[in-house]
């Protein structure tokens, strides 16, 4: 079987290949199967230089087409095979020209009519970014500035919409995910469930203490990542000390946040400092009120930092009831004033399940198998 795995970002980019694609990515290649891969990503997601012909790299694992994302590069890499599966895998997409649209999808219904299967996983719901970020924006007064802001979100909505339905399946990493898509309108004939699952290297981490009021927050500072929460947290406990990290901070955010004493401002952290805010955090706070699959909390659960997250997410499906949590009836605050009332044998029990439970996903064959299963099934 020959499967073409489109990412409209780098596989050698940093974001790109750190996040939902990573363990598909890696997975994949080094499974036990007999399928031919074939995997096209930009030559950078910042590029804005088309002279660049395609770039490839073959070896006996997969083939990797690194394109600029025009229509004669796209058309190319489509055109390579008769292609029995093509995964699309959803991501902020943009078309520079209407023409390219057109002929893209065209390319695409063509493929679909000759009998290759269209299947996308939707690991990002722009849509929701949009809910938390666009009511900010004063449209009548400032629509200039409305469109600069999320007109390349919107543009990437109206793409991934239309290869969704074109697909003949669409795979989402939660239930949660499934159920938020659904509210926002997202209602196809064949959806599929595959969580997504991480290698881990190391031996799950229990801390000896859990009481050093020491609270972390290592996320993108974007409004669905719920950072505002952090303010009340910051005010109500000056007896703590928090370490922020993330991309995309707002300066005038950064110093409202620095006028605190309690609080440390440490920017974007590669693994090596991910690996050490967690070892001197109690808790990593992760207020986001939509979390399909959640990599930050799961990451901390392996290092013995205990997560505090909201109960409606996919995060909370796959660490478990014994995850720390707030909701609609306990506000973040409360949720942190309880862990730190809580016993530390207790907490430590309440991880070692939550660690339990984490195991399930932690073999990345498991997710790949799926997926395998699933072309196999939609081939047939």
């Amino acid at each position: 079987m020959k499967i073409l795995n489109i990412c409209p970002t780098s596989l050698r980019d940093k974001h790109g290949i750190s996040s939902w694609f990573r363990y598909y990515f890696q997975g994949l290649i080094e499974s036990d199967h007999q399928h031919e891969l074939y995997f096209l990503s930009l030559t950078s997601v910042h590029s804005v230089d088309h002279t660049h012909g395609i770039e490839k790299e073959f070896n006996d694992k997969f083939f990797h087409f690194s394109i600029q994302w025009v229509w004669e590069q796209v058309e190319e890499v489509l055109n390579h095979q008769e292609w029995d599966v093509i995964h699309y895998h959803s991501t902020i997409t943009t078309f520079k020209k209407v023409d390219f649209e057109i002929k893209f999808f065209n390319k695409i219904l063509e493929l679909k009519e000759n009998g290759t299967k269209i299947i996308t996983t939707n690991h990002s719901l722009q849509k929701q970014d949009n809910v938390y970020e666009y009511p900010l924006v004063d449209l009548p007064s400032r629509g200039d500035v409305f469109y600069k802001t999320f007109g390349g979100y919107f543009e990437s909505i109206h793409h991934n919409d239309l290869m969704s339905k074109l697909s003949d399946v669409n795979v989402y990493i939660s239930e949660n995910d499934r159920n938020v898509s659904k509210s926002l309108g997202d209602v196809y004939e064949n959806t599929k469930v595959i969580y997504n699952s991480i290698n881990i290297y190391k031996d799950y981490n229990v801390k000896d203490d859990y009481k050093k009021m020491n609270l972390a927050y290592c996320h993108r500072w974007a409004m669905r990542k719920n950072w505002m929460a952090l303010k009340e947290l910051i005010i109500k406990n000056e007896d703590k000390s928090f370490y922020l990290a993330g991309d995309y901070f707002n300066p005038l955010v950064h110093n409202d946040f620095m006028k605190h004493e309690n609080v440390s401002f440490h920017g974007i952290l590669d693994e090596i400092g991910m690996v050490k805010i967690n070892e001197v955090c109690d808790v990593m706070l992760c207020p986001a009120l939509y979390e399909p699959f959640g990599l930050t909390a799961i990451e901390s659960v392996v290092w013995g930092t205990i997560p505090v997250i909201y109960k409606h997410t996919g995060t909370y499906e796959v660490l478990g009831d014994s995850s720390f949590y707030f909701d609609e009836n306990t506000s973040i605050s409360e949720s942190v004033e309880n862990f730190y009332s809580t016993p530390n044998e207790e907490i430590k029990e309440r991880l070692k399940e939550q660690q339990n439970h984490l195991s399930k996903f932690s073999k990345l064959s498991k997710m790949v198998d799926e997926y395998l299963s699933l072309y196999n099934e939609v081939v047939q």
